[in-house]
């Protein structure tokens, strides 16, 4: 039995654990939601339940994307070029730190060999430490 082992700090607001079993909010429309309805995840290596994620109402639906078009969309548009490339530098430095994490995730839910999983990471993060390039 396989089981999701988040070892960085940095994911222990997005989910709680209950019975053993990891269960994620959703992030969107820019904040964490839950929902009261949850579909259970299960990994392809053996099909142990791993985690559960919420099953959204569509009017959570709707009304995060009336927010992102009303509002997401003139947010980033305004954002300069350079505050983006921070933002990315960002995102890419938090995945490096917290990569075996991130490895450990695609391994269980993706069925993913350790090294295609460090593969695709790492491609990752190169990707958007060469962001500026494009």
């Amino acid at each position: 039995m396989v089981e999701l082992r988040l070892r960085s700090g940095i994911f222990k607001e997005i989910f709680t654990e209950k019975e053993g079993v990891a269960v994620f909010n959703t992030f969107i429309g820019g904040s964490w939601d839950t929902s009261s309805e949850l579909s259970p995840v299960y990994s392809p290596l053996d099909g142990s339940l791993i985690a559960k994620v919420p099953r959204l109402e569509w009017s959570q639906i709707d009304e995060a994307l009336e927010k992102i078009y009303r509002r997401g969309k003139w947010e980033i548009r305004d954002t300069p070029g350079d505050r983006r490339l921070e933002l990315i530098r960002r995102i890419a430095d938090l995945m490096e730190q917290n990569a075996e994490d991130f490895i450990h995730v695609l391994m269980l839910d993706a069925g993913k060999t350790r090294k295609q999983a460090q593969g695709e990471v790492y491609a990752s993060i190169d990707r958007m430490r060469k962001a500026e390039m494009d």
